[in-house]
C-alpha cells in the first residue's frame, strides 16, 4: 500500500490525519468458476496479521487468523454454489492505528464490490467468540442466530463498548464509517489480562474456542455466499440511528430466571431479587476496593504496574481487596 495523507472531519478519524506507508496485506479472493459476475458482490471477513511488539500475539489475532485459514479452505470446497464472492483479508498495520483496514478499504480495487464485513478480534485469549458490535443492517444477526451452531451475543457489550468506558477500537468501525458497511464484529474476551502483553502465548490458548467459531462462522459464510440477494438484504437506510440496532442476547439466562419465578411464587422471586442484590453489591465493592489499590499504587511504588514483570503480584494486589470487597457486599 502507497503513502496515504488524510484529514478526516468525523467519527473515529475526526481531526486526525492519517500517514502510513509499505503496508503489506494478504488476500484471498473465492468465487464461482462459471458465475463471473458473483465477484461484483462481495463479503469481507477480515483479521490482522500483526500483533504489539511486547506479545507473542497468540490471542491477538493468531487465534482469528488460523481459524480463517481454514475457513477459507473450507469455503472453496462449496464455492461452485456460490452467488456471491468471499474475501478473506489478512492486514497489518491494526496494532499502529488501524491503519492496515483504511488502507484497504479506502484504496483496494476489490473494496468497491464489499457489500457486507465479518471482523475477528481477540481481546483476551480464548473463550467463545461472542459479538459485541453489530448493524446497522439486521439480516446479518439474525441469519447468523438462525444458521450459527453455537451463537453467542450481548448487546449489553456493545453498548459498553460505545459508552467510551472500553478506549480501543477495532477494523469494525472503520469498514462502518469509511465505506459504510453494514457487519457483525466478534472477539474472544476470556483471560483478559494477558491481552497486550508476553503472557499471550499459545500454551494458553484453548482448542475449543478455535472450534466454537469455526462451527458459527463456517455456516454464516455459506449462507451469505449463497444469498442470491445479499445486496439488497443487507442494505440499510444512510441515516439509521443507534435505535435502529438489533438487540440480542443469550436466552438461557433468561430461561433459568424465568424458570425459578414460576417455580418458586413469591419466595422464588424475593429469593431471586436478594440474590441479584447480592451480585451487585459483591460486584460493586470488590470492583471498588480493587479500583482504590490501581488508583494509590502509583503514589507509593516506583514502578506504577509491577505485575507486568511480576504477574503473580496481581493475586496479593488486586485478588485480595477483590475478595475481600466480594465478602463485604
Amino acid at each position: 500500500m502507497q503513502r496515504l495523507v488524510q484529514i478526516a472531519s468525523g467519527g473515529l478519524f475526526k481531526g486526525k490525519t492519517l500517514i502510513y506507508s509499505d503496508l503489506k496485506h494478504a488476500l484471498l479472493r473465492i468465487l464461482p468458476k462459471y458465475l463471473p459476475e458473483a465477484k461484483d458482490i462481495a463479503i469481507l471477513i477480515s483479521s490482522h496479521i500483526d500483533t504489539v511488539f511486547s506479545a507473542e500475539g497468540a490471542g491477538d489475532c493468531t487465534s482469528c487468523v488460523s481459524v480463517m485459514l481454514e475457513l477459507a479452505r473450507a469455503t472453496a470446497q462449496w464455492a461452485h454454489g456460490f452467488k456471491n464472492s468471499v474475501i478473506f483479508l489478512f492486514n497489518t498495520g491494526e496494532e499502529e492505528g488501524l491503519n492496515g483496514a483504511h488502507s484497504f478499504i479506502s484504496q483496494h480495487p476489490w473494496s468497491r464490490t464489499i457489500r457486507f464485513m465479518v471482523d475477528l478480534e481477540a481481546m483476551g485469549i480464548g473463550g467463545k467468540l461472542s459479538i459485541f458490535q453489530s448493524g446497522p443492517s439486521p439480516w446479518a444477526m439474525e441469519t447468523f442466530a438462525k444458521v450459527a451452531k453455537y451463537p453467542s451475543g450481548q448487546v449489553v457489550a456493545e453498548d459498553l463498548f460505545h459508552s467510551g468506558a472500553i478506549k480501543s477500537a477495532t477494523d469494525f468501525q472503520v469498514y462502518q464509517e469509511v465505506a459504510g458497511l453494514s457487519g457483525l464484529d466478534f472477539a474472544y474476551t476470556d483471560s483478559t489480562a494477558v491481552y497486550h502483553t508476553k503472557n499471550d502465548k499459545l500454551k494458553l490458548l484453548k482448542p475449543g474456542s478455535l472450534q466454537h467459531l469455526g462451527e458459527n462462522m463456517l455456516p454464516f459464510l455459506l449462507q451469505s455466499a449463497m444469498s442470491p440477494n445479499l445486496a439488497k438484504e443487507v442494505s440499510h437506510e444512510p441515516g439509521a440511528t443507534s435505535e435502529d440496532r438489533t438487540i440480542y442476547f443469550d436466552v438461557l439466562a433468561l430461561l433459568i430466571w424465568t424458570t425459578s419465578l414460576l417455580m418458586g411464587g413469591s419466595s422464588g422471586a424475593i429469593s431471586l431479587g436478594l440474590a441479584c442484590l447480592s451480585v451487585v453489591l459483591m460486584w460493586i465493592f470488590s470492583r471498588s476496593l480493587s479500583a482504590l489499590v490501581a488508583f494509590i499504587l502509583p503514589h507509593i511504588s516506583s514502578s506504577p504496574m509491577p505485575y507486568i514483570s511480576n504477574p503473580w503480584l496481581i493475586v496479593g494486589l488486586f485478588g485480595a481487596p477483590a475478595s475481600f470487597g466480594a465478602f463485604s457486599g
